[in-house]
């Protein structure tokens, strides 16, 4: 993984850095869990932190995410990413990229390579709100990218790769990582058409690919949401407002895995958010891929 300088400096410490983002790959990589034939495993290899302004190409508008990819890209061809399957870059910086090379469009979170595992193109960028996991479906999408899955309701002609199956077969409204809408536990899973693809290019992989070569830096069993409150999780999401809270200490939404803050400042505003990966739901009950479930083993 690769961290901006200033998603670095949120951190007082590298070791504080390196233990979130093996959490946050923990919350990635239960999006795979129902994939077979092959299993995905996430693991921490390298981190490299405070990458350079020239990588993200900031702007006054932010960070163009077509850039950093393709810088991303060049320090892959360098070598600079040998011991990983795939690298990611995150950023607490606002993204955009250029729309007609005319029109900036900041509604953007993540960019990867279609099947770039372990080639030159293995790599991708994605948004993260440093402390808050915000960014992990973003994260995961990205990865299920680089692990060769298109985006659901696709035709996959433009990929130009011999023999590469199609998503027509699952609509977007089903709600998958791989769909551009949807929310709530559909949201925390692969299609069938995505793992259907992740298998195709599985099996034109290398041996060298597909082996774990490398040990880990550094592992936890750890999940988000298991050691902070409803409360603590929403003055984290909205840092620096008066007093955020959830929006009613108990709410059916919970059960939805589903979070409602709000703060007050001349009006009261409040805003929903995914519930992370083991907060307390409800009473003995925590979530888990989107799912409120009881004495849930994470």
């Amino acid at each position: 993984i690769v961290t901006t300088e200033e998603y670095t400096c949120a951190f007082n410490t590298t070791q504080d850095l390196v233990i979130y983002l093996a959490i946050f790959l923990n919350a990635a990589a239960l999006v795979f869990h129902d994939m077979t034939n092959p299993a995905v495993r996430l693991q921490l290899n390298h981190v490299i932190t405070n990458a350079s302004d020239n990588l993200i190409n900031k702007t006054e508008d932010g960070v163009n995410i077509h850039t950093a990819l393709d810088n991303m890209k060049e320090l892959a061809e360098k070598g600079a990413f040998n011991r990983c399957d795939v690298a990611v870059l995150l950023s607490s910086e606002d993204m955009f990229r250029m729309k007609d090379n005319t029109t900036v469009e900041k509604r953007v979170m993540g960019i990867a390579y279609l099947a770039g595992v372990c080639k030159d193109h293995k790599v991708s960028v994605g948004e993260d709100m440093p402390h808050t996991y915000s960014g992990v479906l973003t994260a995961a999408h990205e990865l299920a990218h680089l692990l060769g899955a298109d985006h659901d309701n696709s035709s996959g002609e433009y990929t130009n790769i011999p023999g590469y199956p199609g998503s027509l077969s699952c609509p977007l409204e089903d709600g998958y990582l791989m769909s551009y809408i949807g929310v709530g536990k559909t949201k925390h899973r692969l299609s069938n058409c995505s793992m259907e693809q992740i298998r195709f290019i599985y099996r034109n992989l290398s041996e060298s690919c597909i082996q774990v070569r490398q040990q880990p830096m550094y592992t936890t069993r750890s999940y988000p949401g298991q050691n902070i409150t409803r409360r603590q999780f929403c003055q984290t999401m909205h840092k620096g407002k008066t007093n955020p809270k959830p929006f009613q200490k108990r709410h059916k939404r919970h059960e939805d895995c589903q979070i409602k803050c709000c703060w007050k400042d001349e009006w009261t505003w409040c805003q929903e958010h995914p519930m992370p990966e083991g907060l307390v739901c409800g009473p003995g009950k925590r979530c888990r891929r989107g799912v409120c479930e009881s004495c849930v083993q994470m």
